[in-house]
């Protein structure tokens, strides 16, 4: 039976688009396929399932070559080599051999011995085990070993061993070991030890610390000894002015301790200080200049609360307390040399304008009150009288050298004046209510008096009158 072959001048009706070289066209009819080459029909394979086409097909069985040399397994994947596999496609863009995965921990490439042991393993997150040596160089060319990009330990050795080396540096013409990790955690070093790098981090941004101690233990975790005249430890900030010297951190991670390359410190926790060696104060800070800078400052979270000055002024934003129910001293003491005018030794501000200035107290009973305004209450006031004669003083010394001068001299008692005027003005006008009274009487009596002689003055001028009319 002929075979009815398909119009090529129109589409192909499998691909939708003009039939081009290669395509096929299977007669249901003979059991064979066509392959088109224009402008030609060329016999294919007798059946599409029996044969492996030309421009490529689907297998699904594994494909062996010579018997066993070759195996791709159609079901898993895997494939078999039995001898040595070349790949010479490695380009500065394609890698030679490619390894991938569906999961960055999936293993990428597995090394086998005879026994079946896996000796050498590269997985696909980076990670690699050998179970023997790994030699990198041949001792007289340069060899590197670089490890970088991880947030996990950068490189870490495992082992059994606690006493003996895991890891050291031997000098190959002297055999002499210069640096040596132990597996008990400890490490000898022959040279200096250094850490970091000048451009690790910067001003704003501090690096890393070059150097991590770490012990849980009852040792110290950093021990420096010094058996001579120089420095037992010393850092030295080279990376920007406000980068960390040293840091101590506690076990979750927060800055408890920094130590910066200016000089600045930082304690979340209390400082405790004991008398230092040359130094006439367990704490002495020196900034070099004698204005009001800070040199010393209390922060909460509204700002600077508290603040000590390089000129020796200072300011508290709340209460200042000094001495206790127990000194025997001075709890306040003001010394200046300011002319008048200039500000007083102890001067007191109150910006609310009828409030108090001063509050005094004796065993928690307020005995006197300054107002702002001016106002003065308290118990009594009194005046030294001879307070510039010096014979009037006496002078001591107390064991810090500080020489106290007490007044002997005459006092005035304001108050004992004051009550003493007041009673003698009671006195007075006493003396005054009796006198009027006397006056009132005296008073009346001479009224009375001049009303008598009145009468007399007027009978005897009657009898005046009367002598002269009988002369006459």
């Amino acid at each position: 039976m002929a075979s009815n072959f398909p119009d090529t001048s129109v589409n192909n009706p499998e691909t939708g688009v003009p039939w081009v070289d290669g395509d096929t066209w299977f007669d249901s009819s003979s059991d064979y396929t066509y392959i088109w080459y224009s402008p030609v029909w060329r016999t294919g394979e007798a059946s599409g399932s029996d044969f492996v086409k030309v421009a490529g097909d689907n297998m699904i069985g594994d494909l062996t070559l010579g018997t066993d040399k070759i195996t791709l397994e159609a079901t898993s994947g895997a494939a078999t080599f039995a001898g040595t596999v070349w790949s010479n496609g490695g380009t500065a863009t394609n890698y030679a051999f490619l390894a991938t995965g569906d999961i960055n921990t999936a293993k990428g490439i597995g090394v086998f011995n005879a026994g079946g042991v896996n000796v050498a393993e590269i997985n696909l997150d980076g990670a690699a085990e050998f179970a023997g040596d790994v030699t990198m160089g041949d001792g007289t060319t340069e060899a590197k070993f670089l490890v970088a990009g991880r947030t996990s330990p950068r490189l870490a050795m495992k082992g059994n061993v606690t006493g003996s080396s895991v890891a050291y540096y031997q000098d190959q013409a002297t055999n002499d070991v210069k640096w040596q990790l132990d597996g008990d955690g400890s490490a000898t070093f022959k040279g200096a030890v250094s850490s970091g790098a000048f451009t690790n981090g910067s001003a704003t941004s501090p690096g890393a610390p070059g150097v991590f101690y770490n012990n849980s233990d009852t040792q110290s975790a950093l021990y420096a000894r010094n058996y001579g005249e120089s420095k037992g430890f010393i850092i030295e900030s080279k990376s920007g002015a406000n980068n960390v010297a040293l840091q101590v951190t506690n076990t979750s991670g927060t800055d408890m301790i920094s130590l910066y390359g200016n000089g600045n410190s930082f304690f979340r926790g209390a400082a405790s200080f004991a008398s230092s060696i040359n130094a006439s104060s367990a704490i002495s800070v020196n900034r070099g200049t004698d204005d009001d800078s800070a040199a010393f400052t209390v922060q909460n979270s509204t700002g600077v609360v508290s603040r000590l000055n390089c000129n020796g002024s200072s300011q508290f934003n709340a209460r200042l307390t000094g001495g206790v129910s127990t000194l025997n001293d001075r709890a306040i003491v003001g010394a200046n040399n300011t002319p008048a005018g200039g500000g007083g030794t102890i001067t007191a501000f109150n910006y609310n304008g009828s409030g108090e200035v001063w509050n005094g107290f004796a065993v928690g009973v307020r005995t006197s009150v300054i107002l702002a305004d001016g106002t003065f209450s308290g118990k009594n006031v009194t005046f030294n009288l001879e307070a510039d004669d010096d014979t009037k003083y006496t002078s001591t010394t107390n064991s810090e050298g500080v020489e106290t001068r007490v007044y002997n001299g005459a006092v005035l008692d304001v108050k004992d004046r004051i009550q003493n005027v007041l009673t003698r003005m009671d006195a007075i006008e006493a003396n005054e209510i009796t006198d009027d009274a006397t006056d009132s009487a005296l008073l009346t009596l001479i009224a009375s008096l001049t009303a008598r002689l009145d009468e007399r003055d007027t009978a005897i001028a009657a009898l005046t009158a009367r002598v002269s009319t009988l002369e006459s």
